[in-house]
């Protein structure tokens, strides 16, 4: 800033360093090059986003989805199958419907896995041992 000038404009400051525009102003409307629609927001308006959603939460302890609504926590379902599933229902915590059966288990070992509401033997399960 420069000094008062004297006369009608005593007290006001004289400008000794020309301002430009930002480049980082010019295009404000974008972050990164990308318009806000191509990124989700906070608000409570519905949003679609097409391809994957990948997620991680690497602090532990924490999960990396927690979604809650009236009717419950989410729907998933397969688009070329028959499978959905209702998660974290009023009543239910897991609702699911499949062509084959509703859901299944398995043991990461695979020495166990059941099949739950399969079609008219309701539960097919094996294992090492029965119980």
């Amino acid at each position: 800033m420069g000094r008062p000038q004297a006369g009608p404009f005593l007290g006001r400051f004289a400008l000794r360093v020309r301002i430009l525009a930002s480049a980082y102003a010019l295009n404000s409307s974008h972050l990164e090059g990308r318009p806000a629609s191509e990124f989700l927001d906070t608000s409570s308006t519905a949003q679609t986003k097409l391809g994957p959603l990948n997620m991680s939460a690497t602090t532990p302890g924490t999960h990396a989805l927690v979604a809650g609504g009236t009717a419950g926590g989410g729907v998933l379902f397969s688009i070329g199958g028959t499978g959905f599933a209702y998660v974290g229902t009023p009543d239910t915590g897991i609702q699911a419907q499949g062509s084959v059966a509703g859901g299944r288990f398995d043991q990461t070992n695979g020495f166990s896995s059941a099949q739950v509401a399969r079609g008219s033997q309701g539960i097919l399960a094996s294992g090492t041992s029965s119980g």
